[in-house]
């Protein structure tokens, strides 16, 4: 939805309600009176009551009057022109719907001021609060803040031209207000259907969480405007799912842990709290797997949270996207993105809880500053997220049965027996060895317990 439709011929036109769903219809038939013949000003003053609390005062005046004046100016005048002309905001051409948009902001149709368009932006991504994803994280005002000023590069008000550009060349900005008209007048968002998942844009994933873990906005680093601005820097084909798969805060500050969870899960988003209170961290494209060997693909970028929101791609300057070792001698262990060995843009040692962001001035693989509140940091969180579906295991060992190996069923255990130096003794009555994604090893002077994060 949301997408032009065509014009009938002889230049009627199109019925935009035949595109409702009958809930719809009847939920905003009900909410106009339009059943009991109202006249166009008690629709309009119905409505105005329904949007009321929903954005700030001026601009619900302004939806109004420039409502008023479409339908006074509609071709055909009836009791059903104000609902022909808010499902023409919903169904109809993009640039329609901008241009309301600007009508509603510009009150004098000279330009529209930079914090109305604030404030305007604020309330459609406080709006999304009602979808089922957002209830995790929750919005703040601060945050919201920092993503208009991602968003929008003008600081003085915005003529019509200008702004109509801006919003036609702005996924995320054009999407939210797609998204945000329609749940403002139908209270419903867009659904999109199995077969489209993974092909259309999506302002909100859906989230998957893990069982026993209560995710909730107190202990993600996320909030709404966040999740929204992250989602639209990545491939459409990542943007309909996430699912959660580690926060220190939830299953405990041990690198044995985040890396079983991240390693063989797909697509990736990492984020990092350090102890100075920046918010920062990387998209791995690819599936992550242990290898002295840089990985991933150009598609791979840095990003911040705060104090403040930007991303950062690669340059082309080297493919040093994404590194991710363990239990190495003479190897750096941990988990980096860009630069070099010793000297990353982002850098989580396997000694949990310390790391470094170095650039001087800039990160060589993705043009990005110090992340971090100080070039070596302490941390206080990390997150991580699998992006769409999970990859599904292959050439897993079975049994007679079919089962799968018993030293198989707990990745977790595997990999604290892999940094200690244990030996994994049930590989030797394996019928065949099996290629494993563990880099090949050499003893440690001084292995120590590897709970010791």
């Amino acid at each position: 939805m949301g997408q032009s439709h065509s014009t009938k011929s002889g230049g009627e036109t199109e019925d935009f309600a035949m595109y409702l769903t009958d809930q719809e219809a009847e939920s905003l038939d009900k909410m106009l009176g339009t059943e009991t013949e109202e006249s166009l000003a008690g629709q309009l003053s119905k409505l105005q009551n329904h949007v009321s609390h929903t954005l700030p005062s001026e601009i619900v005046k302004g939806i109004i009057l420039s409502l008023q004046v479409r339908c006074n100016n509609a071709s055909k005048t009836s009791g059903q022109v104000l609902k022909q002309e808010i499902c023409k905001m919903i169904f109809g051409y993009q640039n329609d719907r901008i241009s309301f948009v600007y009508d509603v902001l510009s009150f004098d149709n000279s330009s529209v001021p930079i914090l109305t368009f604030e404030k305007f932006i604020i309330g459609l991504i406080k709006l999304l609060l009602n979808h089922a994803s957002s209830h995790i994280f929750g919005v703040d005002d601060v945050s919201c803040h920092q993503f208009f000023e991602s968003a929008v590069s003008y600081r003085e008000n915005i003529k019509k031209n200008d702004f109509l550009s801006l919003i036609q060349n702005s996924s995320v900005l054009a999407e939210l207000i797609s998204v945000g008209t329609r749940f403002l007048f139908l209270g419903t968002f867009k659904s999109v259907t199995s077969d489209m998942q993974g092909s259309v844009p999506c302002l909100l994933p859906n989230i998957e969480l893990l069982p026993h873990h209560a995710l909730a906005s107190t202990n993600t680093l996320l909030d709404t405007s966040h999740v929204v601005y992250l989602n639209s820097k990545l491939p459409v084909d990542l943007q309909s799912k996430w699912r959660f798969l580690y926060s220190s805060r939830l299953q405990g500050e041990s690198f044995s842990k985040l890396s079983t969870q991240i390693a063989n899960k797909g697509p990736l988003l990492i984020l990092v709290k350090d102890q100075g209170g920046h918010v920062f961290g990387g998209f791995v494209p690819t599936d992550l797997s242990y290898g002295s060997q840089f990985q991933g693909t150009p598609h791979s970028f840095l990003f911040t949270i705060a104090p403040s929101l930007n991303i950062f791609t690669t340059t082309g300057y080297n493919d040093h996207y994404v590194y991710f070792n363990i239990r190495q001698e003479t190897m750096p262990n941990g988990f980096g993105m860009g630069g070099q060995h010793e000297y990353f843009g982002l850098w989580l040692s396997s000694e949990f809880g310390k790391g470094h962001s170095k650039a001087k001035p800039t990160c060589t693989t993705y043009k990005s500053p110090q992340l971090s509140s100080s070039e070596e940091f302490l941390i206080d969180t990390v997150e991580a997220w699998g992006l769409g579906e999970e990859p599904q295991e292959e050439n897993m060992d079975s049994d007679e049965d079919g089962m799968t190996s018993v030293i198989d069923k707990n990745p977790e255990a595997v990999a604290i027996l892999q940094i200690a130096g244990k030996e994994r003794v049930s590989e030797g009555y394996r019928e065949s060895e099996r290629t494993t994604t563990m880099p090949e090893t050499t003893e440690l002077h001084q292995p120590r317990d590897p709970m010791d994060y």
